[in-house]
């Protein structure tokens, strides 16, 4: 159970996921202070560089290639692999997916300018894309980037790093109850995609549906 008092009064620590899901950003609307260690160590299988979005068969999973994933090195000195064209894969693969969806166009450019970049770092490529999807899903909440000492100088603040796995369900954790939005394929609901999934179908009612969604409020 998380201490809600405590999150809004005292803040986050969490690392830095790849187009981060929805249940990452009820996290960070319901806390008052947000920190990302810049030395948190790489881990595989983890979403620091996989992301999930819905295709018109199911949901796709974008994985950033990267050397010496098995090194543990920090996420700011994960260097990517641009070896193959991952970029252009999964920029293909976004448009397909939502480039029919009401805010596509609008948010679209921004995104594709980060994707046309080739940018060393695996740390500053995650930095820059959650940079653009908080300014305009939460545009009034700041998050801080320091080293672990400096964050762990910081007393109280809830610990939520290696807590949300793809290898452990969101429906283990009172974070998130999906609050039901139309998305592009079938009749159903696929929760806790990547959060641009949110932002393309609802642009600037994001804020609202995070709200809803969140078992934290």
């Amino acid at each position: 159970m998380i201490n809600t008092h405590n999150l809004q009064e005292k803040g986050l620590c969490i690392e830095l996921h790849y187009l981060p899901g929805i249940e990452y950003f009820c996290l960070l609307q319901a806390a008052g202070k947000i920190w990302i260690p810049t030395d948190d160590p790489f881990a595989k299988r983890s979403y620091r560089n996989r992301a999930v979005i819905l295709g018109a068969n199911n949901t796709i999973s974008l994985s950033i290639p990267v050397h010496g994933a098995n090194k543990g090195l920090p996420m700011d000195q994960m260097t990517i692999d641009h070896s193959q064209p991952w970029q252009k894969s999964h920029w293909r693969s976004i448009m397909s997916a939502y480039g029919k969806t009401p805010f596509f166009e609008y948010y679209a450019p921004e995104f594709a300018a980060l994707y046309e970049q080739e940018v060393a770092h695996l740390g500053d490529f995650c930095r820059a894309l959650l940079s653009l999807c908080v300014q305009h899903c939460l545009p009034d909440l700041t998050i801080l980037h320091a080293p672990m000492q400096e964050i762990a100088a910081q007393t109280g603040l809830i610990d939520m790093r290696n807590r949300l796995m793809p290898s452990k369900p969101w429906t283990e954790r009172e974070i998130y109850s999906p609050a039901r939005y139309v998305q592009p394929f079938g009749e159903g609901f696929e929760p806790n995609l990547s959060i641009l999934d949110l932002l393309f179908n609802e642009g600037p009612g994001s804020a609202v549906l995070l709200q809803q969604s969140s078992r934290l409020n």
